[in-house]
């Protein structure tokens, strides 16, 4: 009795764990699918929470890539905005037409941002899937992967932020997907959309199908024998130059990229800059950094994906991990898709910035890689120890029952216990506004106002109010010259003029950029609120200006107005007319 539940249990187990098949609509499978795309929508329900907690919640890089958006319709918003056209020229075609197509069914673009998380997760999940399934057609492997790869992207800011780089992750795998089926129109197709999105994966896919035309056989290199591939890649090339000739000319109006040389004298790409590139040390630059290192810490959350790197081990001991045999020939297109990202991040360090940050190239693929191997190992090993475990025919049944459901509360830890609850784990990057009287206030004024400050306050207004910045922490992206230069001089004009006791330096800096209002923060002219900053540090020398002249005792011109030129206030910040400081003095 005992030995006969032993092996109902075993078999009960299994069928509905480990068993390949190889029908993709079995019962199991469309199970395994369903539960997988379940966990995509829980981990999204809880972005949504976050993201509607209450009337003024923005995501982070929403503050950059939607608050031009506001454009749309026609409304005459944002009028010779800089950092608005700057950020609109560089939104990919595709990722602008889907908003612009949101905006024509009155979907506000700030809401659709908080909405299209859900179903990017959803595509993200479904083509991890079939993908895993058509390389270890067990589908419990590929509800593991994608439970994986869920953890790993909800632990970043990235599939949230529903700006262009959330398009990667579906689209890549996606056309993955449809390469290990063969199905060369909707991989190109897919390759297409890439560029449209996301235009630095098109390198990636492109370099994929460039591998795909050399084959290794007894260590050896030779060209393919299929002409297929080389049609496809030939097509595929194709389909790069247009959409990437496409995108450089809508994004070419500002200039030259810096280069490697320029950026290295630049406090912006230093170590504590705005754009963190060339760290104090070599492991940092070439390893760990967030934006020039080839595996940031980020890239290998969870740390159970990293189980993957035990698979090339397993697949050397088929006899003692049987379901080795069962992986499909596609899972070289993981191998293929880590070759040809390490070979474009080592190309974008060799040409600094021309091809965007390099860990772009790997951070956002090894996630990828990792969570897909990662399921297959897991399961592999799961399966290994079932049969280690049946083979000890002798132990008693009881103990055997035991070992089976350790090794599943194992399992059990690893995928869910240790992750914990989305709300602990979570990386939204949700930023609430904390002066809803202050956007009022500027929302009830003209659309083309232009409001010049120097508070962190100023990055939420464009998102929140619609109104135009003079300048910003958060739009003070230094890649390109054209723009960068100007919104550098603007900063630098902007420190002079707030910290000078001339009030005609002050109303010349007015007239130069036909500011309406000047916001400030009350405590702007202690000088800890300027040493403190790491945004002011990258005005030098005119920071350094400020402080001096504070603790000299000079009085700004700026701070002799706060209270006649008053426009709105509150125990945070100052609103100042422009129009008053013209007509102001003080004599």
């Amino acid at each position: 009795m005992i030995e006969s539940s032993s092996q109902t249990f075993s078999k009960r187990f299994k069928p509905e764990l480990i068993v390949a098949t190889a029908h993709a609509f079995s019962p199991q499978t469309v199970l395994w699918f369903c539960l997988s795309l379940a966990v995509s929508a829980y981990y999204a329900s809880e972005g949504l929470r976050q993201a509607f907690s209450g009337p003024l919640v923005a995501q982070d890089d929403a503050r950059q890539h939607v608050f031009w958006m506001a454009r749309f319709g026609g409304s005459g918003l944002l009028p010779h905005d800089l950092t608005a056209d700057y950020f609109q020229a560089m939104a990919p075609h595709g990722y602008t037409a889907l908003y612009a197509l949101g905006a024509m069914a009155r979907i506000d673009p700030l809401l659709l941002n908080k909405l299209l998380p859900l179903a990017l997760g959803l595509f993200t999940t479904a083509f991890c899937f079939l993908l895993c399934f058509e390389l270890l057609r067990v589908p419990s492997a590929a509800f593991i992967s994608s439970l994986l790869l869920n953890q790993s992207l909800w632990m970043q800011d990235d599939l949230i932020s529903a700006t262009p780089r959330a398009f990667l992750y579906p689209l890549l795998l996606a056309f993955l997907y449809y390469l290990s089926k063969r199905s060369w129109a909707p991989a190109l197709a897919i390759l297409a959309l890439q560029g449209l999105f996301y235009p630095s994966v098109v390198f990636i896919s492109l370099g994929i199908l460039a591998l795909g035309l050399v084959d290794w056989r007894s260590g050896r290199a030779k060209l393919s024998r299929e002409r297929s591939a080389f049609v496809v890649f030939a097509a595929g090339l194709a389909v790069t130059a247009v959409v990437m000739i496409a995108y450089a000319w809508k994004s070419a109006g500002f200039g030259p990229v810096v280069t490697a040389s320029e950026a290295q004298l630049m406090p912006e790409f230093a170590a504590d800059g705005r754009m963190r590139v060339f760290h104090e040390t070599f492991w940092e630059f070439w390893i760990s950094g967030q934006n020039s290192g080839m595996v940031p810490l980020t890239s290998l959350l969870p740390f159970t994906i990293c189980s993957s790197l035990l698979l090339p081990v397993l697949m050397r001991f088929p006899k003692r991990f049987p379901l080795v045999k069962q992986i499909s020939p596609n899972i070289k297109l993981l191998a293929q898709l880590a070759v040809a990202s390490i070979l474009l991040f080592l190309a974008a360090h060799a040409v600094m910035f021309k091809l965007y940050l390099p860990s772009r190239y790997t951070q956002h693929t090894f996630r990828v890689i990792l969570s897909a191997a990662a399921g297959i190992t897991l399961i592999i090993i799961l399966d290994g120890a079932f049969h280690f475990i049946d083979a000890r025919a002798k132990a008693p049944a009881t103990a055997r029952n035991l070992v089976r459901i350790s090794v599943l509360l194992l399992m059990a830890i690893l995928l869910i216990v240790y992750p914990g609850h989305p709300r602990d784990f979570m990386q939204t990057s949700y930023r609430p506004g904390r002066q809803p009287q202050l956007y009022e206030f500027f929302s009830q004024q003209p659309g083309n106002v232009v409001i010049a400050s120097l508070s962190r306050e100023a990055d939420r207004i464009p998102i929140f109010a619609k109104r135009t910045n003079l300048v910003s922490w958060e739009c003070s992206i230094p890649f390109h010259k054209g723009y960068y230069s100007q919104i550098r001089q603007r900063a630098v004009d902007l420190i002079n003029a707030q910290y000078s006791a001339d009030l005609v330096e002050l109303q010349n800096f007015v007239r130069k950029y036909e500011v309406d209002f000047v916001l400030i923060d009350r405590r702007a002219f202690d000088t800890d609120y300027l040493k403190r900053d790491r945004w002011f540090r990258l005005y030098e020398p005119a920071t350094g200006d400020a402080i001096n002249r504070l603790k000299a005792g000079t009085e700004p011109a700026l701070a002799k107005l706060m209270t006649q030129c008053s426009s709105f206030s509150n125990q945070d910040v100052v609103v100042i007319s422009a129009e008053c400081i013209l007509n102001a003095s003080l004599r």
